[in-house]
């Protein structure tokens, strides 16, 4: 199973092959680089660090969990910071709420970014939003589609923590939370949108990513669009007609 395919197919078992040539020194430190377990220091009153426990007190199979996103928890800032650093050829950029100020005289005062680092080489960064793009066009995703436009994308689904620490809840079921977070222009980003579902239908087809945040994702997308009258470049004006043949066949 190639990268590809295995984001494309959000494919836990091929995520869990993919952590397996890693060391967890080296885990740790990517989520570290890109944010998690850490302030995002935006100066929001309050904010939270999020949870990410020193690797020296990882256990059994946490370091395969955390690979497909359980075992560690982030606020939406940090999950948004840390895309963003994907759709800037790999270099996260602390947020900032906002990007200047006007006077009461109209004088416009602009902010200076906040720190920078480098987290992905720009050659990784450029191959990941391809991959991501392909999360959309072929994926999981597909509900995030914009006529004209490519999206670049992931699909998250997780059961949520109940208060006894495990997943079941007290009438024995499953809670979800479904998400989706993406960016466009894939290849000259603009915007980065995360959508997160609270509690979907555990009985519905409808309970995971990309059936129920992907959709919403594509309205607001349109409307950004509208709003902000963005005109894609050759590079980004939709899906390809064609899968990859990487990919294999539709399922």
């Amino acid at each position: 199973m190639t990268v590809r395919k295995i984001l494309v197919d959000s494919s836990n078992v091929g995520t869990i092959q993919i952590a397996q040539s890693m060391s967890i020194e080296s885990q740790y430190d990517y989520l570290r680089s890109f944010g998690f377990g850490q302030s995002t220091n935006v100066g929001f009153p309050g904010e939270a660090s999020g949870i990410l426990k020193s690797y020296k007190k990882w256990q059994g199979s946490e370091k395969y969990s955390k690979a497909y996103g359980y075992g560690f928890a982030s606020t939406h800032l940090q999950l948004i910071a840390a895309v963003n650093a994907v759709a800037n050829n790999g270099l996260y950029v602390t947020p900032r709420l906002v990007s200047g100020s006007v006077a009461p005289n109209g004088v416009q005062t602009n902010f200076d970014l906040g720190p920078t680092r480098q987290v992905l080489k720009p050659e990784t960064s450029a191959m990941m939003r391809s991959l991501m793009s392909d999360v959309v066009c072929f994926g999981t995703a597909k509900l995030a589609q914009v006529p004209g436009m490519t999206i670049a994308g992931k699909t998250g689904t997780a059961y949520k923590t109940q208060d006894s620490g495990g997943y079941e809840t007290s009438l024995g079921g499953r809670e979800y939370r479904a998400s989706f977070v993406g960016f466009l222009p894939a290849y000259e980003p603009r915007f980065t949108v995360l959508v997160s579902v609270e509690d979907p239908d555990p009985s519905s087809r409808d309970r995971f990513g990309g059936t129920a945040a992907a959709p919403v994702f594509a309205n607001i997308a349109q409307a950004l669009i509208t709003e902000y009258d963005v005109r894609p470049a050759a590079t980004d004006l939709g899906c390809p007609k064609h899968r990859p043949a990487e990919l294999g066949p539709e399922h």
